[in-house]
């Protein structure tokens, strides 16, 4: 059913006046109807704004449901015919009249009327004309006609036929695609021009879109996840990074919904010839097996599929991850055989390949060949101060953009390929097949700007495709943070270097990251510092407590006429259930609802940081914050919702924790006192509690072993048991199992002790634009992560081999300290069993912050509470406190400086 506002109606009978029921015009060639059309419609100026343009605007648009159901004549054709009986008519006013009502009445509109002229009409619309004409700026009615295109691409009665966006795609080269199709696509959500991408509605759509609507089954073949997992497909090609790193995220959270959706995907990239889409379906396939959501048998063999057809990848990244999932998909199957393929196809040693079939080009004699400007171009220099035709002239004749980047003080020269930084590298001067036992060099990065401008040229890239596209994109994003949308020039940089590296790899010996001179097997892109986004987690999105930000994604307009639902907002049946009731403190307090406190009063006579100093070495007013180390909840919906839990389940031990228990100061010009709380979790032996009583507390624990993170190099996905993970562990300080630990004393507590927590750390303001902040998510140590053999991760929490919750960050968002919380219960199995204890360490601390410029110190007193336990059994409690006197005598405060 197709519903109209009540002041429309009028429109819709004059339309169906105007076509009558077809029957005077059977049999007529639609050239002929759409004349007849034409003669039918009352005169008047579409331009101007009067009551018969106004009334032969709205009939147009009626017209452009009611003709192709009715006669089977497109709109456009009308307008046609229009411009050939009144010549006055111009193309500006028919492209609003016409071409714009038209697009929006596609998905009014009967799939039946939907014939290949529509599909013309369409296709014309989102490529343009000119197929060999060079990218162009976003433009409103291309941006349209891509944006139903895309929701025309979901619709369950598939109105554009079987696979019709990827074929019209598919079939063209990269750069041609990249000129007619990607340039248009751009823009992102919260974009400073206020320029959303057509993907914008589809991307959120995709991942609030309830189960019962991605999982519709279509014509028996396919379901409508798996179709908008094919039309988000084309937003990987761009090099806005925003854009791209959200489809990909999006992607990720289709999978769950259909199986299919990885093999679907790996099959038509598999003909795409296109690195970033290549780079970022395997990433979204490495993310399902990771996360299971897909059987590792099915995608085993689309995998073996794709090497098949489209080879091991010759790019850093995407071979990584295929490697990676091929890995995983050994531990689960190690005798199926098509991972034994994959094993044998796709994972190190690669073939030599350096510098393969483009050789060593020498930079400086392409910058003569293709120079930054035009010999006689009009321009006096790459900066301001040119008008706009001059200024298009330099950045669609030159390679400026490209030699800008790659040459001395380029972005790309100093911060990717660090040319000029050759200790940088862990490669090695040395091939793979030079058998000498000789100390490795470093590789010479000089033959590198030459070898990528010459792979950029090979590719496509030139500035008369892209010239004026980039320059937009760098004016309105200018700085050399990689955190923004990136050039197609860019784009096509990173292909480069992301294949440089990946042939280097394969062809030079890699050195030990602890000692230069020796030679280290190469495991992945990891160690190149090559990585730049993690797939492996769908924790980018804010907290669920923001109840607006979910239902701004339930007020989109509805995707299809009859294909899918409107959601109800008033039942918040979407993917994560909340209430208004809810807000930031509620969500903190769930877990560790630990007071705050006031602020100790200072009087306005007295110097503020001698009177607070007494506060600061009185341990008296501490608190027992024993009451606050378990954590009563039921937690059996976290993985899927992230929202506090409402009433009391199973219950969970605190391993990491933190608080300011009095509110921060807000000016760095004030004395303010601060209060803060942490609790700790370690393991250490049953047999060495009575040692432990030994321990004086009078140096304090080393809080550097008690925060340790890992940042930009592991991927959430493949903690516990990935080389990545594993080259990081070490004895002293995080073995790889508890056993390793025995002799050492990384603590200071006088007996072997592993820190159980560590935090998984990927920076948000640089490469990985899906993210609004940095993200950390606690994670536990591999010592106790062993204890629980097939453990892995999902979102932010850890999962049993059997399914089971084990632990959870309850925090995993952006921008978010978080903690971490265990099942009590299955940790007291896995320690009874090891003969291990659980050790709470429970540590406050008061200090004083003084102004800038007063470097006074006001004391400070510390308190260390170590409570040990197996589950519910209580086993010790020590407390120790210790007192750092002040120093309210240093000579270089200005004791001239007001009391507060």
């Amino acid at each position: 059913m197709v519903r109209f506002a009540f002041e429309r109606i009028s429109d819709h009978l004059a339309a169906e006046v105007l076509l009558a029921d077809g029957s005077d015009t059977a049999g007529w060639s639609t050239a002929d109807i759409a004349e007849e059309m034409a003669r039918r419609l009352p005169a008047a100026d579409l331009a101007k704004k009067s009551i018969k343009g106004y009334r032969l605007r709205t009939l147009l648009e009626s017209l452009a449901v009611a003709a192709p159901e009715r006669v089977g004549v497109e709109l456009p054709e009308i307008a046609e015919a229009m411009k050939r009986t009144d010549p006055t008519l111009d193309d500006r006013s028919l492209e609003w009249a016409i071409t714009a009502p038209w697009l929006r009445g596609l998905l009014q509109r009967e799939s039946s009327s939907f014939t290949d002229r529509t599909r013309q009409l369409l296709a014309d619309l989102i490529l343009g004309a000119d197929l060999d004409a060079p990218a162009a700026l976003p433009d409103r009615l291309r941006g349209e006609a891509i944006s139903q295109a895309l929701l025309l691409t979901i619709h369950p009665d598939r109105p554009l036929g079987h696979g019709w966006l990827h074929g019209l795609l598919a079939s063209k080269g990269m750069a041609q695609r990249d000129r007619l199709w990607t340039a248009q696509i751009r823009g992102h959500h919260g974009s400073r021009r206020g320029r959303r991408s057509p993907y914008q509605p589809l991307l959120d759509w995709a991942r609030t879109a309830p189960s019962a609507v991605l999982n519709v089954g279509v014509d028996g073949t396919t379901t409508v996840a798996r179709l908008a997992a094919e039309a988000l497909l084309w937003a990987l090609p761009s090099p806005d990074r925003f854009l791209r790193d959200a489809a990909t995220r999006a992607l990720v959270a289709l999978t769950p919904h259909d199986r299919e959706v990885v093999p679907a995907l790996l099959q038509l990239a598999a003909g795409v010839d296109d690195g970033y889409v290549t780079e970022r379906v395997l990433a979204v396939a490495y993310a399902a097996i990771t996360m299971r959501t897909v059987e590792p048998a099915p995608v085993a063999a689309a995998l073996r599929a794709f090497v098949e057809q489209a080879g091991v990848p010759v790019h850093v990244l995407a071979r990584d991850y295929v490697a990676s999932a091929v890995n995983h998909l050994a531990e689960a199957l190690p005798e199926h055989a098509d991972v034994a393929y994959l094993r044998e196809t796709s994972l190190p040693p690669y073939p030599a390949n350096w510098p393969g079939q483009l050789g060593l080009p020498d930079f400086d004699q392409l910058k003569a060949e293709y120079p930054r400007f035009r010999a006689d171009a009009d321009t006096i220099s790459a900066g301001s101060g040119l008008d706009d035709e001059r200024k298009k002239e330099a950045v669609t004749t030159g390679w400026g953009q490209v030699i800008g980047s790659l040459d001395k003080m380029g972005d790309f020269h100093s911060y990717v390929m660090h040319v000029d930084r050759p200790y940088w590298y862990r490669l090695g001067a040395q091939r793979i097949d030079d058998t000498r036992d000789t100390p490795l060099t470093g590789f010479d990065p000089s033959v590198l700007p030459g070898w990528i401008f010459a792979r950029v040229l090979e590719l496509g890239w030139t500035p008369q495709a892209f010239g004026e596209v980039d320059a937009d994109i760098s004016h309105f994003d200018r700085g050399r943070t990689s955190h923004k949308e990136e050039r197609f020039g860019k784009k096509y940089q990173w292909l480069a270097w992301h294949e440089a590296l990946a042939r280097l790899s394969g062809t030079h010996k890699l050195r030990d990251r602890d000692h230069g001179e020796r030679e280290a097997p190469y495991e992945g892109a990891w160690q190149l510092d090559a990585r730049d986004f993690d797939p492996t987690h769908l924790l980018d999105r804010p907290r669920p407590i923001d109840v607006r930000w979910w239902r701004e994604l339930w007020q989109i307009r509805p995707l299809t006429a009859e294909g899918t639902v409107t959601p109800d907002v008033a039942t918040d049946d979407g993917p994560v259930l909340v209430t208004a009731a809810e807000n930031a403190s509620e969500q903190r307090a769930w877990w560790l609802p630990i007071p705050q406190v006031v602020h100790p009063a200072v009087p306005l006579d007295q110097d503020p940081v001698v009177r607070l100093s007494l506060w600061a070495t009185d341990p008296a007013d501490l608190r027992d914050l024993s009451d606050f180390l378990v954590v009563d909840a039921a937690l059996g919906h976290w993985p899927t919702t992230h929202s506090a839990p409402r009433r009391p389940g199973r219950r969970y031990r605190i391993l990491s924790g933190y608080r300011h228990l009095i509110p921060q100061r807000t000016d760095r010009n004030t004395t303010h006192a601060d209060l803060t709380a942490s609790i700790d979790g370690v393991l250490i032996r049953r047999e060495d509690l009575s040692a432990l009583q030994a321990w004086t507390g009078e140096e304090d624990l080393d809080g550097f072993s008690l925060d340790v993170s890992f940042t930009d190099e592991m991927y959430l996905g493949e903690w516990p048991t990935a080389a990545v993970y594993r080259a990081n562990t070490v004895a002293d300080f995080r073995p790889e199992r508890w056993t390793d630990a025995i002799g050492t004393d990384s603590l200071g507590l006088g007996v072997p002790a592993i820190v159980m927590t560590e935090r998984y750390c990927w920076e948000g303001s640089i490469l990985d634009c899906s993210l609004a902040a940095t993200l950390n998510v606690h994670i536990l140590t591999a010592a106790p992560a062993a204890l629980f053999p097939g453990l892995h991760h999902r979102n932010g929490s850890g999962i049993t081999v059997d399914g089971q919750l084990l632990h959870l960050d309850p925090e995993p968002w952006p921008g978010n300290d978080g903690g971490l919380l265990i099942d009590e219960a299955l940790l007291a199995s896995a320690l009874e069993r090891e003969g291990l204890v659980l050790l709470q360490i429970i540590r406050q601390s008061k200090h004083v912050n003084t102004p800038d410029g007063d470097h006074r110190f006001a004391g400070s007193v510390t308190q260390t509470r170590l409570i040990g336990s197996v589950g519910a059994e209580h086993l010790c409690d020590l407390t120790r406190t210790h007192i750092h006197p002040p120093r309210l005598d240093d000579g270089s405060v200005d004791l001239t400086v007001s009391p507060a």
